[in-house]
């Protein structure tokens, strides 16, 4: 049996590939489909691609096959890649239109 302390992953203070480490990160292992079900209701969950998995897991949570619900899961799929490439092409596209006025009145980007 684990104990608590087999789960973190990511210890605070250790390096990572973002920097040190400011917290504990855990590795949480559920085997039980209303385990899933009972977290994903009270995740505080804010972003939309998140939000619509969460909804379409939630939607489809007594599917007995997935080819019930493969087409509905590809479709939500398609959309959150293109989602994501409309938003990186925004990003780089802003990145060469804005500016940053620094305090003492000089530009730079």
């Amino acid at each position: 049996m684990n104990t608590i302390l087999d789960c973190i992953i990511f210890k605070k203070g250790t390096m990572s590939n973002y920097g040190q480490n400011h917290k504990d990160y855990w590795c949480l292992t559920m085997q039980r489909k209303a385990e899933v079900i009972k977290l994903l209701q009270e995740l505080p969950i804010r972003h939309n691609d998140k939000i619509r998995m969460k909804d379409f897991i939630l939607d489809t949570k007594d599917a007995l096959s997935w080819s019930g619900i493969e087409e509905r899961a590809r479709e939500l799929r398609k959309k959150t890649e293109e989602e994501r490439d409309v938003d990186l092409r925004l990003r780089k596209n802003i990145k060469k239109i804005f500016f940053v006025i620094s305090p003492r009145g000089g530009a730079y980007t």
